[in-house]
């Protein structure tokens, strides 16, 4: 099962003058990182129950932690630079075989930098969203893997 929900904001069209003089320095940045949180059965079951049905706010609040978090990676970490975003992309793929629910925040960005930055908070946040959001069932949850996949 995999669930996609994405963030994009229009590109600008630049003016012409802006066309010649930038057109070999605007390239942007894109990343992929993913994470997964490990649960028990009953945690896992009422996560894919409520995902299917349309109603899990424990994949709700997790996807906004996510997109917060990309949007703010700058404030956050200190010796990150501010970037301007051009998307953000969270989904989730759910392994059944062993309880655990996967996450991946995709960041476009305007600039050369940060992407790969900003997917990792994102992703981060996200699997402490759904780790917080599942406790009541599952106390015992862990987060592991978390990886930059594309850059």
């Amino acid at each position: 099962m995999e669930t996609n929900f994405s963030y994009d904001k229009p590109l600008p069209e630049p003016d012409t003058d802006q066309k010649r003089s930038n057109q070999s320095t605007i390239d942007g940045d894109e990343a992929a990182v993913e994470g997964h949180v490990v649960m028990n059965e009953a945690a896992f079951q009422a996560f894919i129950t409520a995902a299917d049905g349309g109603m899990s706010e424990a994949w709700t609040v997790a996807r906004l932690a996510g997109i917060m978090g990309a949007k703010q990676a700058d404030e956050l970490i200190l010796v990150s630079h501010s970037c301007n975003i051009a998307g953000i992309e969270m989904s989730y793929r759910a392994d059944e075989e062993s309880n655990r629910v996967t996450i991946r925040c995709e960041v476009r960005t305007r600039e050369r930098i940060g992407a790969a930055t900003s997917a990792m908070v994102g992703c981060g946040l996200a699997l402490m969203g759904l780790v917080d959001s599942m406790r009541a069932i599952d106390k015992e949850m862990s987060i592991e893997g978390l990886h930059l996949v594309k850059k």
